[in-house]
């Protein structure tokens, strides 16, 4: 029950932490929308967000398995 609790507010820190990443969404239009939006392409990856969850997970004290 605790876990679910620390993943929920590893997830909460990443959303706030990270720019909605576009390109996770996919779609053909992904582009467009970065060119009219003007945003930046090179916005954090994945393994980024993920690294992130795992730090906060850990630092709630949340035993983290390398395979995540």
């Amino acid at each position: 029950m605790a876990k679910e609790g620390a993943e929920k507010v590893a997830d909460a820190a990443a959303e706030m932490s990270f720019p909605r990443d576009l390109r996770r969404e996919g779609g053909s239009q992904y582009g467009e929308t970065l060119r009219i939006y003007g945003l930046p392409e090179n916005m954090p990856s994945e393994t980024a967000r993920a690294q992130f969850k795992q730090r906060v997970l850990q630092g709630l004290g949340v035993p983290v398995s390398s395979g995540c």
